[in-house]
């Protein structure tokens, strides 16, 4: 078993880990696969150093992040993705590189694997019983015709456990099919730092891969029909996945309680990297994603790996592939916008443009796209769905020779190295917008350059006041362009007689109306106006109330001239004591034995003659003593009224007025023949009716009258004959609505 010293480890570091809280990426949640990975094909140069330690100078792809992002937990509901994984990936024509550079929270070695088991805890699941990182790769997408995957009952493909030890060695596990030790079967090895970070490299030849798929299946190499040169070659793709074992010893802090070292079952962190997919491209037909526990497993896993020939790059509006040990570019796809001209380009990063990938190019309609001489291979559809384009080639290049094929009559011979033409304008400019013009190749017509062409001078209209000036601040006068109406200059200017006075005039304290004068003080400078222009008479101002009237006592208000202060009118302001009630019954209290005799009238009066115009109801003394000077009465509707009280004593009349505040309802009447319909007779006492049209007082008098009590509303009766009747509504609250109905036979 190969060894490897750990640099840094000890139980005092165990036990300070537990104090350690959730991280950041702890409320991080599940968003998307890790996807697709272009793995390089490494040579003699850049071939990865089996060493444990992971840099530039080696083949590996860029690094890729696996944390919460791309990595569910699974397990228990209390699992955690703590962890962080950049996971790095090369291959050659024998084997396939593995690296990983791992930062854990909660670091914990192994103390046994199920080859070193004295006491038959171990775990051949996992090949540990402390940390342990797990690859798991699935050749030509094997497992696509294995269905679900469910870790407890089946495992399509083998797994690799790489299982730091806390004796300073390392374990490198199989499980699921062939399982065993395999750490001297493969190049390998593993640097602890015991700070929570570690790194792995290992070396996986074809051959185990390709017998383990085949066990995977349950079949021999020669039964499965795949070979070597099928796995390692140009263009294949790899499911893989990457779980994670997290370890962690038992702490009383949440969210930690209850997990520690032991059985597999009894609280670990456990997480994977890939057990979902959000990509249904890669799903097989019919194959839809299933749920299992609290994640969601599918049909192959989230990592894609395509055996490249190069790194995958992004530069600019391009994506390509370095090839040829990183000296020429194999453009995947253009990502920019649509331009005419599109010029490729002869380098990318330094890198010689020498191959066009199908569909590198796509849906440029009617556009002119230049292909250097370097281009030596495009695929057939380079340019898909580019229709009316015309491509620029030089004569005798291999994109020469792909445009004869595939752009017979749209293609132009051009320049390998162009001459520059003159500027030509496609756009005069305006004074508010610049132009444009273009520069092409003398030689082939390419367009080459684009720039601006500045704009126009304005043209200059008269000032115009934009800014008022005043008595104490200057003002602007503003000059704009008469064809775009842009601002071109503005200038000052003052106006020391343009005061600002309010409307308001003062009064000097003699007669105005006798010679006296007005003025108003300007409200910016303060400086004084006189004049008299226009007061020739006394003019009335508004009302304006000398004396406030009581309940007792009347008031008295005035109108004045405005300017001399003469008292123009007067009028005496009514005794007013208002009393708003919700009952047809007027109540009158204010009656002793001084009363001569007291009257209601209908509306707002203030002196007898307008009471006894309008009177409904009157008493006098003697009848008010016998009703020990209290007295009520029922009007008939709601409205204002006024109690008028005349005195024997010599007290001056007394009034006031009273609001009958009550809703009437509304009465709506329907005929069917002599059937009358009524609505509306909410809490409705008594229905009395009358042959014409008469007065709700004279109901009772009228031809043909009689009464109804409503058992319903609406509520339907019959007339006696027909005609016009007068329909009065009596309600509980005394309230009578009158309505005309005209019934007929």
């Amino acid at each position: 078993m190969k060894k490897l010293l750990i640099l840094a480890l000890a139980v005092m570091m165990l036990t300070s880990m537990l104090a350690i809280g959730i991280s950041a990426a702890d409320e991080v949640t599940f968003s998307e696969d890790v996807g697709d990975i272009y793995v390089p094909v490494t040579n003699g140069d850049n071939t990865p150093v089996i060493d444990g330690i992971i840099n530039d100078s080696e083949g590996y792809t860029d690094p890729v992040r696996i944390d919460a992002h791309n990595a569910s937990t699974a397990w228990t509901y209390r699992s955690r993705v703590l962890n962080t994984i950049d996971f790095y990936s090369a291959w050659d024509e024998t084997g396939y590189y593995f690296g990983a550079e791992i930062v854990d929270p909660t670091p914990y070695p192994s103390t046994f694997s199920p080859d070193n088991d004295d006491d038959g805890e171990g775990s051949a699941g996992y090949g540990g019983n402390g940390d342990v990182i797990v690859f798991s790769i699935d050749p030509l997408a094997i497992r696509k015709g294995v269905g679900r995957y469910d870790w407890e009952s089946s495992a399509p493909t083998a797994w690799y456990s790489i299982v730091p030890m806390a004796d300073g060695s390392f374990v490198v596990y199989r499980t699921q099919y062939n399982e065993g030790d395999i750490t001297d079967e493969v190049d390998a090895a593993l640097i602890w730092n015991g700070d929570g970070t570690w790194s792995v490299e290992v070396k996986f030849t074809w051959e185990m891969l390709l017998e383990d798929a085949a066990a995977s299946v349950s079949k021999s190499v020669d039964e499965l029909g795949y070979t070597v040169a099928d796995f390692a070659k140009q263009d294949a793709v790899h499911n893989a996945m990457i779980r994670y074992m997290d370890r962690w010893a038992y702490s009383s802090k949440d969210p930690y309680s209850g997990y520690h070292v032991g059985y597999l079952d009894e609280g670990a962190r456990f997480t994977i990297s890939c057990n979902i997919t959000t990509s249904d491209g890669y799903l097989a037909d019919g194959v839809t994603p299933a749920t299992h526990g609290n994640g969601k497993d599918a049909q192959v896993y989230g990592i894609y790996l395509h055996m490249s020939e190069g790194k995958r790059y992004t530069s600019g509006d391009y994506t390509y592939i370095s090839i040829n040990n990183d000296t020429e570019a194999k453009i995947l796809s253009y990502n920019g916008a649509k331009v005419d001209p599109l010029i490729i380009p002869k380098t990318i990063d330094g890198k010689t443009v020498t191959y066009i990938s199908a569909k590198a190019f796509q849906s440029l309609a009617k556009i002119n796209i230049y292909v250097p001489a370097t281009v030596q291979t495009l695929e057939k559809n380079a340019f898909f769905g580019c229709l009316g384009t015309k491509l620029y080639v030089v004569e005798g290049s291999a994109a020469h020779t792909f445009a004869k094929q595939y752009f017979k009559t749209t293609h132009v011979l051009s320049c390998d190295v162009h001459t520059d033409g003159e500027w030509q304008v496609t756009t005069q400019p305006t004074c508010s917008a610049y132009g444009a013009q273009k520069m092409c190749c003398a030689v082939c017509g390419l367009q080459l350059k684009t720039a601006s062409v500045s704009k126009l001078p304005h043209t200059e209209g008269e000032p115009t006041i934009t800014t008022v000036a005043t008595c104490v601040g200057n003002g602007i006068k503003t000059v704009y362009c008469t064809v775009c109406s842009t601002k071109i200059s503005s200038t000052t200017y003052s106006d020391p007689d343009n005061h600002a006075y309010p409307d308001t005039w003062y009064y000097n304290g003699v007669d105005f109306c006798q010679g006296g004068y007005k003025w108003r003080n300007c409200t910016r400078c303060g400086g004084e106006q006189k004049s008299n222009e226009g007061i020739t008479e006394c003019v009335a101002g508004e009302w304006f109330t000398v004396i406030e009237p009581t309940e007792t006592t009347n008031g008295f208000k005035v109108k004045q001239c405005v300017y001399c202060g003469k008292i123009m009118e007067s009028e005496m302001i009514g005794r007013l004591v208002d009393k708003v009630i919700n009952s047809l019954t007027i109540e009158v209290f204010e009656l002793d034995e001084g009363v001569k005799d007291m009257f209601i009238a209908k509306g707002a009066h203030m002196y007898y003659r307008q009471v006894a115009n309008n009177k409904i109801y009157g008493e006098y003394a003697a009848k008010l003593e016998t009703k020990d000077w209290y007295t009520s009465y029922k009007v008939a509707e709601p409205g204002v009224y006024t109690v008028y009280i005349r005195y024997n004593d010599g007290r001056a009349p007394f009034y006031y007025h009273v609001t009958i505040d009550l809703p009437v309802p509304e009465v709506k009447a329907t005929t069917n023949g002599l059937d009358v319909t009524l609505e509306g007779l909410e809490d409705a006492k008594v229905i009395r009716m009358g042959k014409g049209d008469v007065e709700v007082a004279s109901i009772k008098s009228a031809e043909g009258y009689r009464t109804t009590t409503p058992t319903g509303n609406p509520y339907t009766f019959t007339m006696k004959s027909a005609g016009l009747w007068t329909v009065v509504v009596e309600y509980d609250t005394g309230v009578k609505v009158k309505v005309l109905v005209e019934v007929t036979a």
